[in-house]
């Protein structure tokens, strides 16, 4: 979550959102939000229309009032708010989609535009591969974890060598066989 936090606090200020979030796709199918700016928010209102858009093509979407989406700019979230511009990209890897990032300015604030989009785009992608290695670093560090409590658990004294031959780890019931400490 640290990650996701810090993610979007960089893409607020980098693209002068006055909203914002990251939603993750839990189970592959329902959207969570994981942080939201501004920090503390309680209620984390965003168009599922939008959303479902955006998930659904595999394509960030800038909706404007200019920009004649009216299916999109008429959905009831952004009509009760004061809601100027969405920007809205998946957040992709491998075609995989696992969530988005949603950002919104005021009317009366500085819309954003098309180059907007592509810089959030490109945002998610390196977002997108950090939440991979954040994934596979945690399945590294269970594995590690596991292998290392049968390592410990099993009654046989057990070593492992380096290619010279050279002890480099021992389990408990090797130490004692030995009488070494453990």
């Amino acid at each position: 979550d640290r990650l996701l936090r810090l993610a979007l606090e960089e893409i607020v200020r980098d693209l002068k959102a006055d909203r914002g979030a990251i939603l993750l796709l839990v189970k592959g199918e329902t959207l969570t939000p994981k942080t939201v700016w501004p920090e503390g928010s309680k209620d984390v209102v965003i168009s599922r229309t939008i959303t479902e858009h955006v998930l659904r093509d595999r394509k960030g979407i800038l909706s404007t009032p200019a920009s004649g989406a009216t299916d999109l700019r008429n959905t009831e979230s952004i009509a009760q708010r004061d809601v100027g511009t969405v920007l809205c990209v998946p957040i992709l890897s491998e075609d995989q989609a696992h969530g988005i990032v949603y950002l919104e300015t005021r009317m009366a604030s500085r819309p954003f535009r098309e180059t907007h989009l592509h810089v959030l785009s490109a945002m998610s992608t390196q977002l997108a591969v950090a939440l991979q290695n954040a994934q596979l670093y945690r399945s590294l560090r269970n594995a590690e974890e596991f292998g290392s409590c049968i390592f410990k658990s099993v009654a046989a004294g057990l070593f492992v060598t380096d290619l010279r031959g050279v002890v480099i780890r021992a389990n408990d019931a090797a130490c004692q066989l030995l009488g070494l400490e453990a």
